[in-house]
């Protein structure tokens, strides 16, 4: 194969994508049309791009992925949680150097380097965690960060989050009254992140159960039982 594609390359009858499986050569096409894509469209295509497994990118899509790295770019924090996911942590910290990033973005490049593997990084990140109040913000907009990070010490105090009774959070459905623990909508972030973890998800997000008070009880058992030797889904997003 690969003195066939060298052979006819010479003559500029393949191109680089040419023998890519299906799976990389569409991803190539969406980075290649960022240049020429709307706001609305570049939105879309990162988006996208997150739903494919990491081994789908070869090295050429990494690179191009990295050169997107850059202050001015439109949905830098998506760029940039991307990045983290491919392992790209030498393009993450020239951005890093960038003066005139929000402190925000910052946090965003932080999270991405302890996908990356930071171990500063994410002994900062553990310290910070354990003071913040369980509660809907935590739950609805720092959680998703966490998961993402895919490292155990994270998903350990994940866990043993799913064992507390923090009656701290809303429930899902807006007109339901009162509050709730606020495990059942950990659990549904967990679900798709840990390998064999007793739950899953339906296509709807929502976990596939019509009773809430038994997954977690069936979660907390399995928490006895595999805390100690269960292993995260690091080839997904």
């Amino acid at each position: 194969m690969k003195l066939w594609y060298c052979y006819f390359s010479l003559f500029g009858l393949v191109n680089a994508t040419t023998l890519l499986p299906a799976q990389s050569v569409e991803i190539h096409r969406m980075l290649d049309s960022i240049a020429t894509a709307s706001s609305a469209d570049q939105y879309a295509i990162v988006c996208k791009l997150t739903r494919y497994r990491v081994w789908d990118f070869d090295p050429a899509a990494r690179e191009k992925v990295g050169s997107q790295l850059r202050p001015d770019r439109f949905y830098l924090r998506e760029w940039v949680l991307l990045a983290g996911f491919l392992g790209l942590e030498e393009q993450l910290r020239l951005l890093l150097e960038e003066k005139e990033l929000s402190k925000t973005l910052r946090q965003t490049i932080y999270f991405a380097l302890v996908r990356c593997g930071d171990e500063p990084q994410l002994q900062q990140l553990m310290r910070k965690i354990r003071t913040i109040p369980v509660d809907d913000e935590f739950v609805y907009r720092l959680v998703p960060l966490l998961i993402y990070t895919r490292r155990k010490e994270v998903t350990d105090y994940l866990l043993e989050l799913l064992q507390k009774e923090d009656r701290n959070c809303t429930p899902a459905d807006a007109e339901t009254p009162g509050v709730i623990n606020c495990a059942y909508r950990i659990l549904e972030y967990l679900a798709p992140a840990i390998r064999d973890f007793p739950l899953k998800l339906e296509a709807s997000g929502n976990l596939a159960t019509d009773n809430y008070v038994k997954a977690l009880q069936l979660v907390r058992a399995w928490i006895a039982e595999r805390k100690d030797h269960y292993d995260l889904n690091r080839t997904t997003y």
